[in-house]
C-alpha cells in the first residue's frame, strides 16, 4: 500500500521485484505520468488504485501484460480520455471506477472485451458522446453512475440502463468535435497496433474526416 506517500514520479522499473503483486494502491499522491511498462512484471496484479492523483492521461498499452486485472480505480484526476485499446486485454475486468475526470468520449468498442463488467461508475465527467455498442457490456451491468455529465443530465437521481440508452441516444451521440477527435484516435490507436510508428499523416486522416 502506497497510498498517501507524496510520491510524484514512477519508473519503469519501479515495481519489477513485485512479480506476485496482487494488489496496489497509489491513491493520494502527486503522480502525473506513467510509463507504458510500468506494470508489466505483475502479472499477478488484480486490483489497482489511482486515485487522488494529477494524471492527465494513461498509455493505451499501460495494463498489456496484467491479464487478470479485475479493479480498476482511477478517480479525481485530470484524464481528458481512455485509450481505445486500454480495457481490450483484461477479460477478467469487473469494476472500473472513473468518477471525477474530464474525459468527453466512450467510443465505440471501448468495453467490447469486458464481458465480466459489472460495476462501472463515470459521473462528474464531462461527457458529450458515448457509443452505442457499448450498451452490449452496459444492460450487463450491476451498479452504474453516469450522473453529472453534460449529456446526461436529464438522467433522474435513481435510474435504469433502458432510461441511460434512451438519454444516450437523445443527447450523447450529436458533439460532431468530439467525435471527429474520437475518430482520430481511432486511426491513431489502429495505426500503433500495425507498428506504424510514423503517424505524419494522421491529420490529413483527420482533417478528411471533419469535411465528410
Amino acid at each position: 500500500n502506497l497510498h498517501n506517500n507524496k510520491i510524484t514520479k514512477i519508473y519503469e522499473k519501479s515495481f519489477a521485484d513485485l512479480k506476485n503483486l496482487r494488489k496496489l494502491s497509489l491513491n493520494a499522491n502527486k503522480i502525473a505520468e506513467i510509463p507504458e511498462n510500468a506494470f508489466n512484471e505483475l502479472k499477478n496484479l488484480q486490483e489497482i488504485y489511482l486515485n487522488d492523483n494529477l494524471l492527465e492521461t494513461i498509455p493505451s498499452t499501460l495494463f498489456h501484460f496484467n491479464l487478470d486485472l479485475r479493479v480498476f480505480h482511477i478517480e479525481m484526476n485530470q484524464l481528458k480520455k481512455l485509450p481505445m485499446t486500454i480495457f481490450h486485454g483484461l477479460k477478467s475486468l469487473n469494476e472500473a471506477k472513473i468518477d471525477y475526470n474530464e474525459i468527453e468520449a466512450l467510443p465505440n468498442r471501448l468495453f467490447m472485451n469486458n464481458k465480466e463488467l459489472k460495476v462501472l461508475t463515470i459521473s462528474h465527467n464531462k461527457l458529450t458522446l458515448i457509443g452505442e455498442e457499448n450498451f452490449v457490456v452496459f444492460e450487463h451491468l450491476q451498479e452504474h453512475n453516469f450522473l453529472d455529465n453534460p449529456c446526461t443530465e436529464d438522467l433522474e437521481r435513481v435510474y435504469d440502463v433502458d432510461e441511460l440508452k434512451s438519454v444516450v441516444n437523445e443527447n450523447c451521440q450529436a458533439n460532431w468535435e468530439v467525435k471527429h477527435n474520437w475518430l482520430y484516435d481511432e486511426i491513431s490507436e489502429m495505426a500503433l497496433k500495425r507498428g506504424k510508428r510514423s503517424l505524419g499523416n494522421l491529420d490529413d486522416s483527420k482533417a478528411q474526416i471533419i469535411e465528410e
